[in-house]
């Protein structure tokens, strides 16, 4: 009786900590809400149209104007905004986990149109011209976890008459044999292993993020920024395992800064609420000092934490370890629902 009144105690944790961190929100709207968002032919029919856009003026736009010409020919209007300002969150878009084909790409600096997410291929103007490239590949991961933003289509205006005139019509064979070459064939680019050290422990802030002469407090920004990133892209993975080492971020700061040409280091403080390293917990407040190195490139400073545990910001991590502690308990994993219960009663906020 007494192992069965834990079970419901932890199930019941489980929910409220899930609840308290967001989950809950009923009026919030959610990535099931198909109906009010651009629906998945609607998007490839977009990607096609991506492929074949061209310029009147046969000058190549940048990123940010590229996707809202793009849009605005296919009848889906929004204002202009730069790259920086639809990376946090422009009407009408709805930010989603899984992206489709006419969803947006952004990383702060750059935007894009997902062609096909199965290879992880998007359209964008890049140096080399108005071209598809993969956002998995090693250029790309190393400015953080991108986020996708799927068009939301008013009541009044279930779709775009343009666009869902283009839907059933027949595309032009290049095109069509572009965008399958896009899906089938293989990529000629080596990709980083998503859960490789290496990837983990270096990352790029991108130029964009920082002013010309960037100070301590600039680059506290940019790294606070990248933990809660890093953060949402673990949540959206579910790669969170026992066996990782966890630092519950609560600030960070920037205690010294040296930058000369193209290096550079940040000696930082992390203070954290909660550690978890090799299965146990460590509940106390704590702080961590680490040496980052900086090494310029080509979009902005790469940075490199080595033997990085994985940061995350309290709130993903009360979603994370409510979700594993929900799971451990329908599976009856009784080491692990002790240990959550306790990573939890860490985490849940003072009263």
């Amino acid at each position: 009786m007494r192992l069965v009144r834990h079970k419901r105690m932890a199930a019941a944790i489980a929910l409220m900590a899930i609840a308290h961190a967001g989950y809950a929100r009923s009026d919030a709207p959610t990535e099931n809400d198909r109906s009010k968002l651009l629906g998945a032919r609607e998007g490839a029919e977009l990607a096609r149209m991506a492929l074949q856009y061209r310029p009147d003026d046969g000058v190549k736009p940048d990123c940010s104007h590229l996707v809202n010409q793009i849009y605005r020919e296919s009848g889906l209007n929004f204002r202009f905004a730069s790259s920086s300002e639809i990376y946090a969150g422009i009407d009408p878009f709805q930010r989603v986990r899984h992206p489709q084909p006419g969803d947006l790409i952004v990383w702060r600096g750059h935007v894009g149109i997902v062609v096909n997410p199965r290879e992880h291929s998007f359209y964008s103007s890049l140096r080399s011209g108005l071209n598809t490239d993969y956002y998995d590949a090693d250029y790309w991961t190393r400015r953080g976890p991108p986020r996708f933003y799927r068009y939301r289509l008013s009541a009044q205006a279930p779709a775009s008459p343009r666009l869902l005139r283009t839907v059933h019509r027949a595309d032009s064979v290049n095109d069509e044999q572009k965008l399958e070459r896009t899906a089938a064939t293989p990529r000629e680019i080596v990709v980083p292993h998503r859960d490789s050290s290496d990837t983990r422990s270096r990352f790029l802030i991108v130029e964009a993020d920082l002013p010309e002469k960037p100070k301590p407090e600039d680059f506290r920004g940019a790294l606070l920024q990248h933990i809660d990133d890093a953060g949402s892209a673990l949540e959206s993975s579910q790669t969170l395992d026992a066996n990782t080492s966890v630092l519950v971020v609560d600030d960070v700061q920037v205690e010294k800064l040296k930058l000369k040409k193209d290096q550079g280091s940040l000696e930082i403080r992390l203070d954290c609420s909660v550690a978890v390293v090799d299965g146990q917990v460590t509940a106390n407040p704590l702080s961590q000092k680490r040496k980052l190195n900086l090494q310029r490139a080509e979009a902005g400073w790469m940075v490199e934490d080595k033997d990085a545990p994985v940061y995350v910001p309290r709130q993903i991590a009360l979603r994370i370890f409510a979700t594993q502690l929900a799971m451990a308990t329908r599976q009856d994993r009784d080491q692990d629902v002790a240990r959550l219960m306790r990573v939890l009663n860490a985490l849940a906020p003072e009263k």
